[in-house]
C-alpha cells in the first residue's frame, strides 16, 4: 500500500509543478509583454509632450526665427531630444552639433541617426515644422532601472513557485495518507 501512497504522491507532485511552472512561464511572459507596452507607451506619449512643446514655443514666439533666438530654445530642444528642426518648408532651424552629449547625457557610442523620426508640428491645424528625434530602438533595451525591476519582479515569481512547490508537497503528502488510508485498513483486515 505505501507503493500506492508515493505514486499518488508522485503523480500530484508532477500536476502541480507542472501547472506552478506553465503559471510562472505565463507571468513572465505576460509582463515582458506589458513591460514592452508600457516602454511604447512612453515613447507614443514622449512624442506627443515634444510635439505640444513645440507647438507652444512656436505659438509664443510666431515664427522659428524668433523662436530660435529666445533663450529658452537651446534648453527646449536638447531637452527634449530634438535632433533636427525643420520649418514648414523643410528648411533646416536646427540641427543638433553632434557632440557626445544628448539630452543631458554624456554618450558611450554614437546616436543611431538612421532611426530619425519625424513628429509634426501643428499651431491652429496649420503644419509649421517637423522635429526629428531618435525613434524607438528595433530591439528593446531596458535601462538599469528596468532590468532591476523585471529582475526583482522574476525573483518574486521564483520564490513564490517555489514556496507554492514546497506546500504542495506536503498537501500532496497528507492528500495521499487521506486517500490511501480506507484502502490501507481494508489491506490490514483482510491480513
Amino acid at each position: 500500500m505505501k507503493s500506492m501512497r508515493w505514486k499518488i504522491v508522485f503523480f500530484l507532485l508532477s500536476i502541480v509543478l507542472g501547472a506552478l511552472a506553465l503559471t510562472s512561464w505565463t507571468i513572465d511572459r505576460t509582463l515582458d509583454w506589458q513591460f514592452r507596452r508600457y516602454l511604447k507607451h512612453a515613447y507614443e506619449s514622449r512624442m506627443e509632450e515634444i510635439s505640444d512643446d513645440l507647438s507652444r514655443a512656436y505659438a509664443e514666439n510666431g515664427t522659428w526665427q524668433t523662436f530660435m533666438s529666445s533663450p529658452s530654445a537651446s534648453l527646449l530642444l536638447r531637452s527634449t531630444g530634438v535632433i533636427r528642426l525643420t520649418d514648414e518648408e523643410g528648411q533646416t532651424i536646427f540641427e543638433w552639433d553632434g557632440s557626445r552629449r544628448y539630452r543631458r547625457r554624456r554618450l558611450s557610442e554614437p546616436l543611431d541617426l538612421s532611426r530619425l523620426v519625424p513628429i509634426n508640428i501643428q499651431v491652429n491645424d496649420h503644419i509649421v515644422g517637423e522635429a526629428w528625434i531618435i525613434g524607438p530602438p528595433n530591439k528593446i533595451s531596458y535601462s538599469p532601472k528596468e532590468r532591476l525591476f523585471r529582475r526583482t519582479v522574476r525573483r518574486g515569481i521564483i520564490l513564490s513557485s517555489l514556496f507554492a512547490g514546497v506546500l504542495s508537497v506536503l498537501v500532496g503528502l497528507l492528500g495521499a495518507e487521506r486517500l490511501t488510508r480506507p484502502s490501507h485498513c481494508l489491506t490490514m483486515a483482510a491480513k
